[in-house]
């Protein structure tokens, strides 16, 4: 199997994990979680549009651009990005987004 295959192979058998990360993390929000976390989850696979279980700076800009500035793609890249990969994983998109959504966040 191909490196990146085998990446890619990788981060989908990890994806169950990172979805119930993102639920305790969304639990410890004190928010309903079911319908937060499929939202989340269905807006994280629409930006990862090489399936490869991350998402980019690219594909977090393929998204966005006509709707933020290269500031705010910037800045929302690197608050997700939380363990500084260069990548935002599952986890870490769901995390984030849920502090958006309790009207945290910078």
């Amino acid at each position: 199997m191909a490196p990146s295959r085998w990446r890619r192979a990788a981060a989908w058998r990890l994806a169950p994990l990172a979805l119930a990360v993102g639920l305790l993390l969304l639990h410890a929000h004190g928010q309903d979680i079911q319908p937060k976390a499929t939202e989340f989850e269905r807006d994280f696979l629409n930006f990862d549009q090489n399936r490869d279980g991350q998402i980019d700076a690219q594909e977090l800009r393929l998204q966005f651009r006509a709707e933020l500035t290269p500031l705010e793609l910037h800045r929302f890249f690197v608050d997700a990005d939380a363990d500084r990969s260069g990548t935002i994983s599952l986890a870490e998109y769901i995390e984030y987004a849920a502090t958006l959504s309790s009207g945290g966040g910078s």
